[in-house]
């Protein structure tokens, strides 16, 4: 996965973290229980996501499933 963290806050302080998630999910072969299980773990932490479809990455030789999502961090002090 990959976190892309962007910061935001009042009087330039960075107290409101952006997290845009990439997640990869690779597979041997199209797996639909193992993209069920993923998002059912994105959804179950309250989170929107979007989905790309699958697709072959021939040097890898394994089928290709992304999914992105954003969501807020606040830090105090």
């Amino acid at each position: 996965y990959m976190d892309d963290i962007t910061t935001d806050g009042p009087d330039g302080r960075p107290w409101v973290l952006r997290h845009d998630v990439t997640v990869e999910l690779y597979e041997n072969k199209p797996d639909d229980a193992a993209e069920a299980a993923l998002e059912a773990a994105i959804a179950g932490a309250g989170l929107q996501w979007t989905k790309q479809d699958r697709y072959w990455l021939q040097t890898e030789q394994l089928y290709q499933v992304i999914y992105e999502f954003t969501y807020y961090e606040k830090r105090r002090n």
